[in-house]
């Protein structure tokens, strides 16, 4: 898996550095004296500190993604990991200071809920459960076989807690990471980068760990196979999504805020799931629609501020129009 990471942090170096460097080298927001081309590729290399941190949690988070789902279900994988929606709005409140509501707090819940709704309905409907028949008539083990399911038992316990802890490990890391990028991005550093500039900075770093990381072996890959082995059409897709996908969320981040990240990711899950449903006949079930609706709710629900804010103003109107008139006969008699 280091190899995907690799070649797709590749991508988002040389498309960050393009715009960063020679596109807009100056109407970007970067420091006037920086310069251009490969000039303004040593300066933004030089002063990239801050993302060196960054680099090295996204590598971490990547990686114990793929821990994850190797040794536990990819069902159970998909709702663990919705958790970093809580995780990241937690860490906003924490580390920005922002103030949520009690609605948004509810709408976000429910997000999680939705989107969890969608995500396993579609699992299931890949993975249908096993027969029940087939298993009852199936013929009793003996004792050695029984000993020997014990010990598989045992060992695929470990391993999946091993999975579960890399997931609630990465979505953690996840909630905490999205907020100190946010951070970076909006702070009013004498620097003055741009979304572009600290792009081509994570992914300069990020290729230096996945190199260290790939040639250490434990990028994943089999030992004896090269750096390409296995590939297809399909990973080289994911390379390019996951290079696109990054820079994305920086914008958004940028932007917006890392809250809104999550709830355009959940938005996402819905639209993917109808035009699967739609294009490719992919899975629809019943489980699935409520879901889908939940999200949607959910985020109209977490950006309607007019419902909070409308019987506050009313009342102080009201407020405002009783006293009016208790005044009027005193200044009558007056």
């Amino acid at each position: 898996y280091a190899a995907v990471l690799l070649v797709g942090e590749l991508i988002k170096l040389v498309c960050s550095g393009f715009f960063a460097a020679f596109l807009w080298p100056s109407d970007s927001g970067s420091n006037a004296g920086a310069g251009a081309g490969v000039r303004k590729m040593v300066f933004l290399i030089k002063n990239s500190a801050k993302m060196l941190f960054l680099a090295v949690v996204y590598a971490a988070m990547n990686m114990l993604s793929f821990v994850a789902i190797k040794r536990i279900d990819a069902g159970a994988f998909t709702i663990v990991a919705q958790m970093k929606i809580l995780t990241t709005a937690g860490f906003s409140v924490l580390f920005l200071g922002r103030r949520l509501t009690a609605q948004k707090w509810r709408s976000l819940v429910q997000l999680v809920l939705g989107v969890v709704l969608v995500s396993y309905g579609s699992y299931q409907a890949g993975h249908p459960a096993a027969d029940c028949d087939a298993l009852a008539a199936a013929e009793p083990l003996t004792v050695a076989e029984e000993a020997a399911a014990a010990a598989e038992s045992d060992a695929s316990l470990s391993t999946m807690v091993v999975g579960y802890g890399a997931v609630l490990v990465e979505v953690t890391l996840s909630g905490c990471i999205s907020i100190y990028f946010e951070k970076v991005l909006k702070s009013d550093d004498t620097l003055k980068l741009s979304v572009w500039d600290r792009n081509f900075q994570l992914a300069f770093h990020s290729i230096v760990l996945y190199v260290v990381v790939h040639g250490m072996g434990f990028g994943g890959e089999d030992e004896g196979e090269g750096f390409f082995s296995g590939w297809s059409m399909v990973t080289v897709m994911l390379a390019f999504l996951g290079a696109g996908g990054g820079i994305l969320v920086a914008l958004v981040m940028k932007h917006a805020d890392s809250i809104l990240k999550t709830l355009a990711v959940a938005g996402a899950i819905v639209v993917s799931t109808v035009l699967g449903f739609v294009l490719l006949e992919g899975p629809l079930t019943t489980q699935m629609v409520i879901g889908a609706g939940a999200v949607i709710l959910a985020i109209f629900s977490y950006n309607d501020t007019g419902a909070a804010v409308a019987p506050k103003a009313e009342a102080v109107e009201a407020k405002d129009v009783e006293a009016a008139k208790d005044k009027e006969p005193l200044m009558g008699a007056k």
